[in-house]
């Protein structure tokens, strides 16, 4: 399989309203894999059951979720990083600096190489728009 790609512009960084612009390629034709997806290719592939792998899913969202609270990095081997990440609003000094200035808690993923590798390999093709 290939990952489908179209041209897409985009403004000039910096530049206002010219109707200039690059041309960027840009992911299309995206497939939403489900649940019920990866149940059924998990089951097919490696003969693990559906009923297994929900169990071992919630018990890992579960477990995420508690450690993500507490501020903890989950490292998931060479499949990545999950972990939090802070987003607020400037104090004058350190000690001003208080949970009153935390406007937003995000989640990140960074691939680990597992993932990294397999994109590397990837083949590309452009589609018509």
């Amino acid at each position: 399989m290939s990952i489908n790609f179209k041209p897409v512009k985009r403004p000039t960084p910096g530049i206002k309203n010219t109707g200039k612009g690059l041309w960027y390629p840009t992911i299309c034709d995206r497939e939403k894999i489900d649940l019920n997806r990866i149940l059924d290719d998990l089951k097919t592939r490696h003969n693990i059951h559906r009923a297994t792998t929900i169990h071992v899913l919630k018990a890992l969202e579960y477990y995420v979720a508690e450690k993500l609270k507490e501020g903890h990095s989950i490292h998931l081997g060479t499949f990545g990083i999950i972990y939090p990440t802070l987003e607020g609003t400037p104090s004058e000094t350190a000690e001003k600096v208080s949970s009153k200035n935390i406007r937003k808690v995000n989640i990140r993923f960074r691939a680990g190489k597992t993932l990294r590798e397999a994109l590397h390999t990837a083949s590309f093709r452009k589609v018509k728009e």
